[in-house]
């Protein structure tokens, strides 16, 4: 009898909870409809254990998307001696929660779920600085930025960065490249068409027959860039602040590709808002006290003196 019952209890559901998404044993619709402040985590057991299940569950459908750059994302060192005993009163991290497509309405409910914990300050730092969730993080600036999931992600990022236990992290874990390569990504946009308007009737004529083959793929890539490059600047303007990131920056040569976008070297983004946001992080690189002096005599290679000085 009691084999019985626990083959049929262990395929009992309830049927209007099937299509929920639950990670680490929360609802996360009903957990996003408790709003912000401490009240959604009351009834939390570990927020810790709760925020690396997201960041896994996000990991994993980045990983698995067709629609994004190639992601693969290192959580090895999450691993404890701990997780050899299985005590039966400790939550671990679950294996088997679906994976669904980056534009599916409950991976932003994720993202929406770890941007909740991020607002209660220092609750889930710890957990976001650890191997492999910087890199997951940044790689969320790949999402299409006209979507939910990429604002909550931006928002996420931009309560990270300033903090300088995040950045010392993304630096320490070489991570800052995933952020360069959004930000050289070639762009354009409308305002491109009048910088550049060197170009033959035949390339218009060109470019008018692709545009009628797929105009609104057309119209959403030629406006998508300078979204994500606007918010990816303004992220790696705060990240800069802390003194590991500037001289990662230097250090790995990143400091060669903002300069490529800001004097616009060829194959780099053309934006202007691209260029200004080239030119502040050199100048924040400059006037810190410990990547400028490492920086200055670099740039003294490639630029005149009196422009180094100025910026």
């Amino acid at each position: 009898i009691e084999a019985e019952l626990e083959e049929t209890t262990s395929s009992f559901y309830y049927s209007n909870l099937a299509s929920e998404v639950v990670i680490g044993g929360v609802y996360l619709r009903i957990f996003n409809g408790l709003g912000d402040g401490r009240e959604g985590i009351r009834q939390i057991n570990d927020c810790s254990i709760f925020a690396k299940e997201i960041v896994l569950f996000l990991a994993r459908c980045l990983e698995q998307s067709d629609d994004l750059p190639s992601a693969s994302f290192n959580f090895v060192l999450w691993a404890t001696d701990d997780d050899t005993k299985q005590d039966e009163n400790t939550d671990h991290i679950e294996k088997d929660t679906d994976v669904f497509p980056t534009t599916d309405k409950r991976f932003a409910m994720a993202i929406n779920s770890l941007r909740l914990l991020v607002r209660l300050d220092g609750l889930v730092d710890d957990v976001l600085c650890e191997e492999g969730c910087p890199a997951a993080l940044l790689h969320l600036l790949e999402l299409p930025p006209d979507g939910e999931a990429f604002d909550a992600s931006c928002d996420i990022l931009s309560l990270m960065s300033p903090k300088q236990v995040f950045a010392d992290a993304v630096a320490d874990q070489n991570e800052l490249w995933r952020l360069l390569r959004v930000l050289e990504r070639r762009g354009q946009s409308f305002e491109d068409n009048d910088l550049n308007g060197a170009s033959t009737d035949t390339d218009a004529t060109e470019s008018e027959e692709n545009v009628v083959g797929d105009s609104e793929d057309a119209t959403t890539s030629k406006h998508a860039a300078p979204r994500q490059q606007e918010r990816a600047w303004d992220i790696l303007e705060s990240l800069s602040s802390s003194p590991s990131i500037g001289t990662s920056v230097v250090k790995s040569g990143g400091w060669l590709e903002i300069l490529g976008i800001l004097v616009g070297y060829s194959d780099f983004t053309k934006l202007w808002a691209a260029r200004l946001g080239a030119a502040k992080t050199i100048s924040r690189l400059l006037w810190s006290p410990e990547s400028g002096p490492l920086l200055t005599p670099l740039l003294l290679k490639f630029l005149p003196h009196a422009l180094v000085t100025i910026l």
